[in-house]
């Protein structure tokens, strides 16, 4: 387990290892270790999101139900 906000680089690998799964497995995996999801890009259109930092929240990409990618923590 990861503490949030400890070591955002070893939050990415390990998030990087959920890549694949759906939107809603992947939030639970991330709720169960301390995080929040954000959907950022969805389906290759980047939405709308707000500009603040959170280092307890993980950015994603997905393509129809899957996320495909981790952008980023904040």
């Amino acid at each position: 387990v990861i503490e949030p906000g400890v070591d955002p680089e070893a939050a990415l690998e390990l998030f990087e290892e959920f890549v694949g799964l759906s939107i809603e497995e992947f939030a639970a995996e991330a709720t169960a270790l301390g995080y929040t999801t954000r959907v950022v890009i969805e389906d290759g259109e980047p939405l709308a999101v707000t500009a603040d930092y959170s280092e307890t929240r993980v950015n994603v990409a997905v393509e129809g139900p899957r996320v495909v990618a981790v952008q980023g923590i904040g």
